[in-house]
């Protein structure tokens, strides 16, 4: 699959993520939560969906660091964990052999008893692709736990092994697209990812989760079940 229609696949599935599950309207957040994203934007600037066509251009750049630069997706809360705030920050380069892809996840969420001033608390992961075609401790596609999110440590944790565990992530998202997916499956379940996967469908790079199908195909039956059933309209 050639890097260039990798890129459109990922690209499609950022754009996505951006319009469907970015924090639209503060004020929905809660009470609890809307002091938190006010603090978290000003230590993680936010970037918009409307900013994400300039980030992700139609033309396949160069290597994108929203992390290097300090910007960071700011989004919707998980319904089974809606105390916690997820924040996304993205590094790739799809001119690199093999392609470079790393997604990095932050769940911020209030703490009551506040220690050394910071009121919340963090616990962070990164998403990889496989790190090199040979061998090597991380030459598969792969989530390990982070200590630090942009030029920051996260608040609340202070030892964890950021290097092993590397646990491995399923075959079918070994892809830029599918690593999206992959986050997105995590944070808001098949139902929730649908979506997304069905607006990448037509090019040869996006993936098909097995989390999905059988949403896809109560779809399809349920779509076949109308039309067969539909009556032919009479003459009057």
């Amino acid at each position: 699959m050639s890097a260039t229609i990798n890129y459109q696949a990922f690209r499609a599935a950022v754009l996505q993520t951006g319009s469907r599950y970015t924090i639209r309207r503060p004020e929905d957040l809660g009470d609890t939560l809307i002091p938190l994203h006010e603090r978290l934007a000003t230590t993680f600037p936010v970037v918009y969906s409307a900013d994400l066509d300039r980030l992700f251009p139609s033309t396949m750049p160069g290597c994108i660091d929203m992390t290097g630069s300090n910007q960071f997706l700011h989004l919707r809360p998980s319904v089974k964990e809606a105390r916690f705030l997820p924040v996304l920050s993205i590094r790739c380069n799809f001119a690199q052999d093999p392609v470079e892809c790393r997604l990095r996840i932050a769940l911020f969420t209030v703490v009551e008893n506040v220690s050394e001033g910071v009121p919340f608390a963090a616990i962070g992961f990164r998403i990889e692709l496989a790190e090199s075609d040979g061998i090597g401790w991380h030459n598969y596609s792969h989530l390990q736990l982070i200590d630090k999110f942009g030029n920051h440590q996260l608040p609340g944790i202070r030892q964890v092994p950021t290097t092993q565990p590397a646990f491995p992530l399923d075959a079918d998202l070994a892809s830029p697209a599918g690593l999206m997916l992959c986050l997105l499956l995590s944070l808001y379940g098949p139902a929730g990812v649908l979506p997304v996967e069905k607006r990448l469908q037509g090019n040869p790079a996006a993936p098909k989760l097995r989390a999905t199908a059988p949403l896809r195909q109560a779809s399809a039956t349920s779509g076949t079940r109308s039309r067969t059933t539909r009556r032919p309209r009479g003459r009057r």
